[in-house]
């Protein structure tokens, strides 16, 4: 296979997780309407927007949710926080498979230090999870 991260991207400003969160709330809000941008209501497929969902949320050094849970400060980022799907402007749930070992890729920064994360490792999948069933997982970690 060709093992490479799922996920990888920058973290955002909160100017652009404001936006995402209305824009994605404008999506979710459609759901079930005539206005729905997706097929979701007549076949699965994967939605166009999930918005912030404190539950099981992973919040880096901030913590996770089965430790911090209850916590005020935590709860208001998690309640803000942006979901690994779908990906974004700063990368996100990309699922490349030759995003891997050798490859050259460049993300936007949009806070200082960027904040680079990655995760969710692939030992071998075809490009774009599109089903959500196309990965064989792995764990890893990875050395920059």
């Amino acid at each position: 296979g060709i093992i490479h991260p799922g996920l990888i991207g920058t973290a955002p400003s909160a100017e652009l997780l404001k936006i995402w969160n209305e824009r994605e709330a404008a999506l979710v809000a459609e759901e079930g309407t005539d206005s729905e941008k997706t097929l979701c209501k007549h076949l699965a497929t994967r939605p166009l927007a999930l918005l912030p969902e404190p539950k099981g949320a992973m919040l880096g050094k901030l913590g996770r949710f089965v430790e911090k849970a209850g916590d005020d400060s935590w709860d208001r980022i998690a309640s803000e926080a942006a979901r690994t799907i779908p990906g974004r402007e700063h990368g996100g749930n990309c699922d490349i498979k030759n995003l891997s070992r050798g490859c050259t890729v460049y993300f936007p920064c949009f806070v200082d230090g960027a904040l680079l994360s990655m995760g969710d490792m692939h030992f071998s999948q075809g490009d774009g999870e599109v089903s959500f069933c196309g990965a064989i997982e792995m764990s890893g970690f990875l050395d920059l």
